[in-house]
């Protein structure tokens, strides 16, 4: 037997597990880390995204982008489409570690979709965009003047 003073009257209600209703959220990027797939034959990018606005503020929504599979390239195909996405709905056009994507707000669509496997239905992400306030990157050299005058292509330093 363990004494632990405990008054439940005290301690909050936890959110419920319910589904997230179809629509779109203001999230960011929590966490990502690249893992292995359970057969060992491939890996993804396992993202977690947190609302931050709304009434489902607080919740989180994982996706999984397959960045490596032995037989189902089509799945890497999807997943490398959604880190695009991903991306480019936060300005980040390029990045060298997924670390880079996080803490940046965006808009995730989320739908329910039955699982294949059995009856239960699941939230899934299914797009990504940016938020309305943001702008979409420039393309590069977008805002850039254009060069005069007589420059080496190398610098002003250069050796030939």
């Amino acid at each position: 037997m363990a004494r632990i003073d405990f008054d439940s009257s005290q301690v909050p209600d936890l959110p419920q597990n319910s589904l997230i209703p179809k629509g779109d959220y203001v999230a960011v990027m929590v966490r990502s880390e690249l893992r292995d797939t359970r057969a060992m034959d491939g890996r993804y990018l396992e993202c977690v995204f947190r609302i931050i606005e709304g009434p489902y503020s607080g919740r989180h929504q994982t996706d999984r982008l397959i960045r490596k599979h032995d037989s189902k390239p089509f799945a890497v195909e999807m997943g490398m489409g959604k880190l695009k996405k991903i991306c480019n709905a936060v300005g980040k056009p390029a990045v060298q570690d997924s670390n880079e994507l996080e803490n940046l707000p965006l808009i995730i669509s989320v739908e329910q979709r039955k699982q294949r496997d059995s009856d239960r239905i699941n939230n899934e992400i299914v797009d990504y965009k940016p938020c309305p306030d943001q702008r979409p990157p420039a393309a590069l050299g977008a805002n850039q003047p254009p060069r005069t005058g007589n420059f080496s292509p190398f610098g002003p330093k250069s050796r030939s």
